[in-house]
């Protein structure tokens, strides 16, 4: 008597109705245990499986799919690969790579060309210029997702943006501009604060210290607040909120220290 397996986890960036796909022609759950199982309509399910099976033409979802029979075979649970294998991306990874790859795709005659005989594809525009390079696993995820439509199947395969590739960057990059104007508020608020503090001081209000130290600069002009307004050509702040606010914190430090050893050397004279 052979000892219970435990069946693997498909990865999590695979969309619901691949993995029906797998789970009806690899693990032979028909249609109704599907439907069951996962809560939904007999119709639903086998609709998935008919549009996945029609996707078959293309070489990318083609090979993707016999990834996963050759490997459930070979491990001998019937399922496939655990998430993080070597030859299966993450979900970071296709999430990251994804966003890359979409951005140079929606550029006006681009194209993802796969050679049957590579391990990896490239980004081309108006069939001259390279843009942009991704491992064939990765592109495989992308048009299992349905971000990249087969426009032409061959030795060297040819792919577009789909609509829905293109309403995925759309989100993302939303997204990312948000989590941008929400680090932005702030340090805004940060700057604020300092700013006010510093301005207190060059005004002469007394401190802890019982005396103020001269304010030379507000934080608004300092070269910190300078380069933490700087932006990389993808859009991301040079330094992030933590060490903006390390920075200050030192600035801070640092005058209170330039500022005691002047009021020493005054009292010595």
């Amino acid at each position: 008597m052979q000892p219970e397996q435990v069946p693997l986890k498909l990865p999590t960036w695979l969309p619901q109705s691949v993995a029906r796909y797998v789970a009806h022609t690899e693990h032979g759950l028909s249609i109704r245990e599907l439907a069951r199982r996962d809560g939904c309509h007999a119709s639903t399910v086998s609709r998935q499986i008919h549009k996945l099976e029609a996707m078959r033409d293309d070489p990318l979802v083609d090979a993707a799919l016999k990834t996963f029979r050759q490997k459930s075979r070979a491990k001998g649970t019937g399922a496939p690969l655990l998430e993080g294998a070597e030859d299966l991306p993450d979900e970071t990874m296709v999430q990251e790579e994804g966003q890359r790859v979409l951005r140079r795709l929606v550029e006006t005659g681009a194209v993802l060309a796969v050679a049957s005989d590579m391990d990896t594809a490239v980004v081309m525009r108006d069939e001259t210029t390279r843009t942009a390079s991704l491992t064939r696993q990765v592109a495989q995820a992308m048009a299992l997702k349905g971000w990249i439509t087969c426009v032409q199947a061959g030795r060297v395969s040819r792919y577009v943006i789909s609509a829905q590739g293109r309403g995925h960057l759309s989100k993302m990059v939303a997204a990312a501009e948000n989590q941008a104007q929400e680090r932005a508020q702030g340090f805004a608020e940060m700057q604020t604060v300092f700013g006010r503090a510093s301005s207190e001081a060059s005004k002469g209000h007394l401190t802890a210290h019982g005396s103020s130290p001269q304010g030379r600069f507000m934080a608004s002009e300092s070269p910190l607040s300078i380069l933490a307004r700087r932006k990389d050509r993808d859009g991301q702040r040079f330094l992030s909120e933590d060490l903006v606010h390390a920075g200050s914190v030192c600035v801070r430090t640092t005058s209170w220290r330039r500022w005691g050893r002047t009021k020493a050397r005054g009292s010595a004279i």
